[in-house]
């Protein structure tokens, strides 16, 4: 069995069930081991990754706050009824226990 990939077997159907946690792996990693990658919500990278495990989509992890992270953040602060704004305190606390719940490595 690999880290975040998993195979219940075949149904009585003959389809076989499939469940894959990579989407929801911030560093995308499988295999053997469980990831070591951590999020760091202190950075504008831990930020993109953080939201990128909770299905917004910030793009690539770049560490640069460009159209697809601003985009995100707006979508993440619209969906948890927080006020407008940027990366702020707010923001990333909201996010830590977001991620938390989600019960995502961080």
């Amino acid at each position: 069995m690999r880290w975040g990939v998993c195979d219940f077997g075949q149904s009585a159907s003959g389809d076989v069930q499939h469940f894959d946690l990579r989407p929801r792996i911030p560093s995308g990693v499988v295999g053997s081991e469980p990831p070591e990658v951590r999020i760091q919500l202190g950075t504008v990278s831990g930020v993109q990754q953080g939201l990128g495990a909770l299905g917004f989509d910030a793009g690539d992890v770049t560490g640069v706050a460009g159209p697809s992270t601003t985009a995100a953040i707006t979508a993440f602060r619209a969906a948890r009824g927080l006020p407008p704004g940027g990366i702020d305190v707010i923001l990333r606390a909201t996010l830590d226990l977001a991620l938390r719940q989600a019960a995502v490595p961080f």
